[in-house]
């Protein structure tokens, strides 16, 4: 795709790493008009001040899979481990393991409700676009989890990635839309390679 030739020219050209295929994720985002803020390398408390950057003391864990047992559709259809159309999101304090919902962060004042429309709103854009990115690579993004910054009233995508908050699996352990190997189910570290891929 056009849009990302010169990304993909420079991954390709580039010795790949943890470091710079974050770095180019990051880019990918951002030629999709995603706002992606500043490294926190490059910030200080000094400039977080002036520049009024706020970050939000919460993630956005997304699943493009249903993960609860025991939920059965209207049509008698066993939902577990099946690959859904529309994501699954909540939303995760730091240093915490507990699923809040949009309600839980009004009422807890951990952001607006304009900061809340906005987070959603990038989250799923997001999402719509790693997740046909990782399928032409032969992987399912089984989950992906985004931090956001406020800087100057602007909410923006954090682009300090690690490796969890990518959860692939090959399309060869997906038959008929279900996840029939959850054993391999991985993070980004192990296909590293796969993103050398062309879009052609």
């Amino acid at each position: 795709m056009e849009v990302t030739q010169n990304y993909e020219n420079n991954l390709l050209n580039s010795e790949l790493s943890e470091n710079n295929v974050y770095s180019f994720i990051a880019g990918y985002l951002k030629e999709y008009k995603i706002p992606v803020g500043r490294q926190s390398a490059e910030n200080s408390p000094n400039t977080n001040k002036t520049l009024k950057i706020k970050e939000f003391g919460f993630f956005v864990r997304i699943k493009n899979h249903f993960d609860i047992k025991g939920v059965i559709s209207p049509e008698g259809i066993n939902l577990f481990n099946k690959i859904v159309e529309l994501p699954v999101i909540s939303y995760i304090p730091v240093n915490s393991k507990t699923e809040l919902n949009n309600s839980h962060l009004i009422a807890g004042n951990l952001c607006s409700v304009d900061e809340l429309r906005s987070i959603e709103k990038l989250a799923v854009k997001c999402n719509s676009l790693l997740r046909p990115y990782f399928l032409r690579r032969n992987h399912h993004l089984l989950q992906l989890e985004l931090y956001f910054i406020s800087e100057l009233g602007s909410v923006q995508l954090k682009p300090d990635f690690n490796s969890k908050q990518f959860l692939l699996t090959g399309t060869e352990n997906v038959s008929d839309n279900y996840i029939v190997k959850r054993n391999k189910i991985t993070d980004i570290n192990s296909i590293i390679n796969y993103l050398k891929a062309d879009d052609n």
